[in-house]
């Protein structure tokens, strides 16, 4: 079902998606509210990449679409959000 270079694909976007994740975790430890917004954020946009996953490898479908991409869109602010507090703040 998937060639060498999908696999090699899949693979880096799963490692960019887990570093993502690791970096949010990372800064999510911070205290204060900050840094548990970042982490929201990122796990809304791993959340929204995964079901660009499941559309383009696993079923299409607008379901996939219909949670994707508001997800997307809300973790794309969230992140905003916390770079701009954080210039002002900092």
């Amino acid at each position: 079902m998937f060639t060498t270079g999908s696999k090699l694909f899949l693979g880096a976007t799963g490692l960019a998606l887990a570093s993502l994740l690791v970096f949010g975790a990372t800064h999510g430890g911070e205290p204060g509210w900050l840094g548990t917004v970042v982490l929201v954020g990122a796990l809304l946009f791993t959340a929204s990449d995964l079901s660009v996953a499941r559309d383009r490898f696993v079923k299409q479908g607008y379901v996939n679409r219909l949670w994707g991409w508001p997800t997307y869109f809300v973790a794309q602010l969230v992140l905003a959000w916390t770079v701009a507090t954080a210039s002002v703040a900092g």
